[in-house]
């Protein structure tokens, strides 16, 4: 009866670790099921603004040239917080379009004489992009964008990130087809 009594015991403290244990792993399964599950609400989110994006980005495109777009010219892109090159915490520094063509164009031709070389071609990009001073017109691109709000699961605001929803952002550049449709 005694060894009865002693086996009886360890197996309840047994079954009470096993529980806790059993507790414990359940919530780091429902944190990871929790967390997959916002990455997909996320990754699904982007997509669709991608998609807005570029039906935006193609109306334009097929439409009347003054929808072109003028886009910043990136000087300088200083790392953020993060310390990882080109992500969203990065600050862009622009520069105007008469620097772009100080520092982009203009080394096309290393003098004045390739210049007038380069200037004589006809239909020639160079010369119209190098004269113009919208250059992002002459080069003939249409932005579309579109964001979106993506709700934070409670369990991954309580657990993950504090905040109640992420923004989404896509932003998509094409080229003007120039009438074709």
């Amino acid at each position: 009866m005694r060894s009865y009594l002693k086996t009886w015991k360890g197996t309840a403290e047994s079954s009470g670790q096993a529980m806790i244990e059993f507790v414990i792993g359940l919530v780091a399964v429902m944190v990871l099921l929790a967390g997959l599950l916002q990455i997909a609400s996320l990754t699904k989110a982007e997509t669709d603004t991608m998609i807005d994006a570029r039906r935006e980005a193609a109306e334009k495109a097929m439409s009347d040239p003054s929808l072109l777009g003028t886009a910043d010219f990136v000087g300088d892109v200083l790392v953020g917080g993060d310390e990882s090159k080109y992500s969203a915490d990065d600050i862009h520094t622009t520069v105007s379009s008469d620097e772009f063509v100080a520092y982009i164009v203009e080394p096309s031709g290393s003098s004045a004489a390739e210049w007038a070389i380069i200037d004589s071609v006809p239909s020639n990009s160079f010369s119209a992009i190098r004269s113009s001073s919208v250059p992002t017109y002459e080069l003939g691109m249409v932005k579309g964008d579109a964001n979106d709000s993506v709700p934070l699961i409670s369990a991954v605001q309580k657990l993950i990130y504090d905040d109640d929803s992420i923004e989404v952002e896509s932003e998509v550049w094409m080229p003007w087809l120039r009438g074709i449709y």
